[in-house]
C-alpha cells in the first residue's frame, strides 16, 4: 500500500450511556492501494455505515478483533475493534447495511460470508475476479441498497465533515460528563537492515580468554552498530526502546570453545545475551563467557568477543574465516509507544550478522645456524692422525627444534606442533656414491652407482642397487634428526682419506618442517633446508705398514770368474745378480673399512742422472794416482727398473716386483775399484738419504693409499773387485851367463 491513514471520526459528544446516540461512520472506497483503518473503541455506541459501499467488489476477512475489507483496487479499510465480545455484551455496535436494516455483529457474520484465514486473505487482493473473491459480500447475493446521503455540504473521501450548522440547536452535557480526545492513528516502525558486526579472534587477550590471540589487542576485541528505525508516530511519540531475547534459555548455538571442546550455550542477563560455554546448558549457566551482545538505550547493537570458538575444518594459516550464530536464536526488537499509550514493535534476527574470525597460529622463525651431522668411515683409533672429527663416527643425532623460534598456537589454543622430514620426488639423486671395489679406473677408483633418496614415514633412505647405505630419520615430536651409516660410500679425493662427501640435493628437495597446528586445525609450516651441506660422511683410508725389525738385506755381486777369486776373498765368489725379498721389511698394513684394493713396491729414485759414487773401468786411464778410473756412473729411473750408466754403457740395473717386493740387482759391465792392493775390494753404491727407495703402497677400496719408504741410498748395493790371476812357475829356471873376456880379436 502506498499510505496509510486513520478515517476521520464523527465529532460531538458521545459516552457509553446506552441512551445516548450513536456516533455513526460511514465506510466509502478508498483510493487504489490505501490503506484506511477505522478505530471504534469500546466505550461508546457505533454505527458502522455500510450502505455507500453497498454495490462494490469487496472481500470481508476476520482476523483477531479486526474486519478488513478488501477492495478490488487493492484498497482495504480495517474496521477496529469489530469482533469483540464486549460489544454484544454492552450491545453498543450496530451495523447499517440498507436503510432501516441494522444488524448486531453476530447477525452480520451470520448473513455475510467472511473468510477467517489471514493466510488466504492476504492473496484475494483484488477482491474481483478472484477464486476467493467469489465468496466477496456482493457475490454472495446479499447486496445492500442504495444508501440515502445525509444532507451534508460535499466533502472529500476521508475527510472529516464540517460541523453541522443546527441553527439554535444546543447540547447540554450532563452533569460530570468527560469530552473524549479522538485517538490517533497508532504508530508504525520499520527497522533496515543491522550492519554487520565482525570481530577477530587475532585480537583476544588472556585477559578473557587465557592465552593471546596472534596480535592482541583488547579493544579491537569489540564492534558495534546501529539499527536503522523509521518511524510515523501520528500521536506524538513518547518512547522508543530496544530489547534484546532468545529462543530459549541455555539454547544451544552449536558454535564450539576452540579450548575446551564445549559447545557455546546462549543466556539473557539483565538484557545482555552472553554466549557461555559448558558440556551442556546447566553448567554453562555458570560457565565462561564466550561473547556478549548488548543493545544500549539508542539502538547500537554491541558484540564483544572473549573468547574463541572453532572455525571452519582446519585452514592452512590465519585465513581469518568466520562462523556466525545461527539465525533465530537472538532477537533484537524495537517498540515505539505514542502519547495515547499505543505501542508498535518490530523485531530482526541478529544471529546471522554476528561473525567471528578465526585466528590462526603464528609461524616459528628460523634462528641459529643449521646443525651439521658428520659421520666418520674409520674404525676408532684407526682415523689419520690429524684428521677432522670426528673419528670414528657411525651415528649422530642433532637437534633441530631449537633453530625454530616464535610460534604460537594463537587466540584457539594448542593443537600439536610436529616436525617431519619432507622429500621433494622419489629416487631423488643424492650426489653420494656407492663403494665398488671392483672399479679400477684410474679417474675415479671404486666409485659405484649414485645413491638415491626415498622418504617412507619418517626415514629418508639413501640407497642404490638394493643396499641401504644410510638412513635420515626425524623425532616428531623433538625435532631430533638421526643420521646413520650403514655401508661406506665411495670418496672421490684419493690423496686424502679422511675427505667428506657431503650430501647435495637442489634447494628445497629435502626439508625438514615444523607445523603449528592450533585447537580448532588452523596450521602454519616453517621450512629448514637440508639438501646441502648438513650431511657429511669423513672417507677412512688404509693404515701404513711401519719398518720391522728384520735386518735389512744388501745385495752384493763379484766380477771374478767363478773359481777365480783371490783366496780367502770375501763372498760372494763370481755372482753377477741377486734377488733380496724387502716386503718383509715391512709390518702389515690395513685397509680400513672402505676395504681392500692394493699393496704394491715400488722404486723411486729423487732425481735423474743421480751421481751414484761408482765408476765406469777405462782401461785407458794410465793416470797412476787412479789407474783405470772412467767417468761416474748414474743412475735414472723408467717404471720399475733404475739403471746405472755412463756414456752411453749400462752397468747394472736394479728392478722390483710390485707384488712381491723383490728387488734384484744385476751387473752388466765392470766397474772401477779404488783400491789397487785388493783385487777384492768393493764399491759401494752411495747417495744422499732418502734418494733411493723401496715404497710400500696401500690403497683401499676407493683409491685412497698410505705409503711407507725404506732408504735403500747407501750400505745396500755393492760389487765386489776381480783382479789378475798370478802365474805360476814351470821347469828349470833359465841362466844367464855373462863372460868377461873381449871377443876374438880384441
Amino acid at each position: 500500500m502506498n499510505e496509510q491513514f486513520r478515517v476521520a471520526q464523527v465529532t460531538g459528544a458521545g459516552n457509553s450511556n446506552n441512551a445516548s446516540p450513536p456516533r455513526i461512520f460511514k465506510l466509502t472506497k478508498p483510493f487504489a492501494d490505501q490503506a484506511v483503518v477505522l478505530n471504534l473503541g469500546y466505550d461508546q455506541k457505533v454505527q458502522v455505515d455500510f450502505s455507500a459501499i453497498a454495490n462494490e467488489k469487496i472481500t470481508l476477512v476476520h482476523i483477531g478483533e479486526k474486519l478488513i475489507i478488501l477492495f478490488d483496487n487493492h484498497a482495504t479499510v480495517t474496521v477496529e475493534p469489530f469482533f469483540d465480545s464486549r460489544h454484544d455484551q454492552l450491545g453498543n455496535l450496530t451495523i447499517e447495511v440498507a436503510p432501516g436494516r441494522d444488524l448486531t455483529v453476530a447477525e452480520f457474520a451470520s448473513a455475510f460470508p467472511i473468510i477467517n484465514d489471514p493466510t488466504a486473505a492476504s492473496a484475494v487482493l483484488p477482491a474481483a475476479g478472484d477464486t476467493l473473491g467469489q465468496n466477496n459480500a456482493q457475490a454472495s447475493g446479499a447486496n445492500f441498497t442504495a444508501p440515502i446521503v445525509d444532507p451534508l455540504p460535499p466533502v472529500p473521501t476521508n475527510v472529516l465533515a464540517p460541523q453541522e450548522d443546527l441553527g439554535t440547536f444546543q447540547i447540554n452535557p450532563p452533569t460530570g460528563f468527560v469530552p473524549q480526545t479522538p485517538i490517533p492513528p497508532a504508530p508504525t516502525i520499520a527497522l533496515g537492515t543491522l550492519p554487520e558486526l565482525v570481530v577477530d579472534e587475532s585480537f583476544l587477550t588472556s585477559a578473557t580468554n587465557g592465552i593471546d590471540g596472534s596480535t592482541p589487542d583488547l579493544a579491537s576485541t569489540v564492534i558495534s552498530g546501529l539499527l536503522p528505525v523509521t518511524l510515523n508516530v501520528p500521536g506524538g511519540q513518547q518512547s522508543l526502546t530496544f530489547a534484546l531475547s532468545i529462543s530459549a534459555p541455555g539454547v544451544d548455538t552449536g558454535l564450539i570453545d576452540s579450548q575446551t571442546g564445549n559447545h557455546v550455550f546462549l543466556f539473557l542477563e539483565n538484557g545482555v545475551v552472553v554466549g557461555r560455554e559448558g558440556k551442556d546448558a546447566a553448567t554453562a549457566a555458570s560457565g565462561p563467557q564466550d561473547f556478549t551482545v548488548s543493545v544500549d538505550a539508542g539502538g547500537k547493537l554491541t558484540l564483544t568477543d572473549l573468547r574463541s570458538v572453532h572455525e571452519g575444518t582446519g585452514e592452512n594459516g590465519d585465513v581469518s574465516e568466520g562462523t556466525h550464530v545461527p539465525a533465530g536464536l537472538i532477537s533484537l526488537t524495537a517498540t515505539v509507544t505514542d502519547n495515547s499509550n499505543q505501542s508498535t514493535s518490530a523485531s530482526v534476527d541478529v544471529g546471522p550478522h554476528l561473525t567471528l574470525q578465526d585466528d590462526g597460529p603464528v609461524p616459528s622463525t628460523v634462528t641459529g645456524a643449521t646443525d651439521t651431522l658428520v659421520l666418520d668411515e674409520s674404525a676408532l683409533g684407526t682415523d689419520t692422525v690429524g684428521g677432522a672429527s670426528p673419528v670414528g663416527l657411525a651415528t649422530f643425532t642433532a637437534k633441530f627444534g631449537d633453530n625454530f623460534s616464535g610460534g604460537s598456537y594463537g587466540a584457539d589454543g594448542a593443537g600439536s606442533t610436529v616436525f617431519k622430514l619432507v622429500l621433494t620426488g622419489s629416487n631423488v639423486a643424492s650426489g653420494l656414491y656407492a663403494l665398488d671395489p671392483a672399479d679400477v679406473d684410474p679417474a675415479h677408483p671404486g666409485q659405484g652407482a649414485q645413491i638415491v633418496l626415498n622418504l617412507s614415514g619418517d626415514t629418508i633412505s639413501g640407497t642404490a642397487n638394493g643396499v641401504t647405505y644410510f638412513t635420515i630419520t626425524v623425532n616428531e615430536t623433538t625435532g631430533d634428526v638421526t643420521f646413520t651409516q650403514l655401508q661406506n660410500l665411495w670418496h672421490p679425493n684419493t690423496g686424502d682419506s679422511d675427505d667428506a662427501a657431503t650430501l647435495t640435493t637442489s634447494a628445497g628437495v629435502l626439508q625438514i618442517v615444523q607445523t603449528i597446528t592450533d585447537a580448532d586445525g588452523d596450521h602454519v609450516s616453517t621450512p629448514i633446508d637440508l639438501g646441502t651441506g648438513v650431511f657429511a660422511i669423513q672417507d677412512d683410508g688404509p693404515t701404513a705398514g711401519h719398518l720391522s725389525d728384520v735386518f735389512r738385506d744388501t745385495l752384493i755381486l763379484d766380477e771374478s770368474a767363478l773359481g777365480t777369486d783371490t783366496a780367502g776373498g770375501a763372498a760372494p765368489v763370481g755372482r753377477a745378480t741377486l734377488t733380496a725379498n724387502f716386503a718383509d721389511n715391512f709390518t702389515v698394513g690395513s685397509y680400513g673399512t672402505d676395504g681392500p684394493g692394493t699393496t704394491k713396491y715400488t722404486l723411486t729414485l729423487n732425481g735423474s742422472n743421480v751421481a751414484s759414487g761408482l765408476y765406469a773401468l777405462d782401461p785407458a786411464d794410465v793416470d797412476p794416482a787412479h789407474p783405470g778410473q772412467g767417468a761416474q756412473i748414474v743412475l735414472n729411473q723408467s717404471g720399475d727398473t733404475i739403471s746405472g750408466t755412463a756414456n752411453g754403457v749400462t752397468y747394472f740395473t736394479i728392478t722390483i716386483n710390485e707384488a712381491t717386493g723383490d728387488v734384484t740387482f744385476t751387473q752388466l759391465q765392470n766397474l772401477w775399484h779404488p783400491n789397487t792392493g785388493n783385487p777384492d775390494d768393493v764399491d759401494n753404491l752411495t747417495l744422499a738419504a732418502n734418494t733411493l727407495q723401496v715404497v710400500q703402497t696401500i690403497t683401499d677400496a676407493d683409491g685412497d693409499h698410505v705409503s711407507t719408504p725404506l732408504d735403500l741410498s747407501a750400505g745396500v748395493f755393492t760389487i765386489q773387485d776381480d783382479g789378475p790371476v798370478a802365474s805360476t812357475v814351470t821347469g828349470a829356471a833359465d841362466t844367464l851367463v855373462l863372460d868377461e873376456s873381449r871377443p876374438e880379436g880384441t
